[in-house]
């Protein structure tokens, strides 16, 4: 039987500590990972290969949550630091912090619940990404 670590098609390094969340954009084209390094990383595909391109700071802890909005030009984060950022491209600037959710009206609420749901704690830590072809 084959190691399924052999099965991957790159490895993406660069995080310091478990990477907590991996969203693809919609169109396929970019990975945004959110990590307890507290830095969100875009990484983008060039020829044949997965590059790092930028790193968003701002988060002052674990960031467990990122997603790309549906036309890919927005990246909403939340972290352990009870903070949303909602970050828009070009050149990913965070635009807003939000706080407390109950401050927004529910129709804002329930968008940004939509996009911040967090993932399971791992029981070690993960700090690279494989990416698999499925057959």
């Amino acid at each position: 039987m084959k190691d399924i670590n052999d099965m991957s098609i790159q490895t993406l390094k660069g995080h310091k500590d478990w990477v907590r969340s991996v969203a693809f954009s919609p169109d396929g084209k970019t990975i945004a990972s959110g990590s307890c390094d507290n830095i969100i990383k875009i990484w983008t595909k060039k020829s044949d290969a997965w590059e790092l391109i930028q790193d968003l700071t701002g988060h002052k802890d674990c960031i467990y949550s990122v997603a790309f909005s549906p036309d890919g030009k927005i990246i909403v984060s939340g972290s352990w630091d009870k903070t949303i950022k909602i970050w828009r491209n070009p050149l990913w600037l965070s635009e807003s912090i939000f706080t407390d959710l109950h401050s927004l009206n529910p129709v804002q609420q329930k968008k940004i619940k939509e996009m911040c749901k967090p993932s399971a704690p791992k029981k070690k830590p993960f700090n690279d990404m494989k990416i698999f072809f499925a057959n």
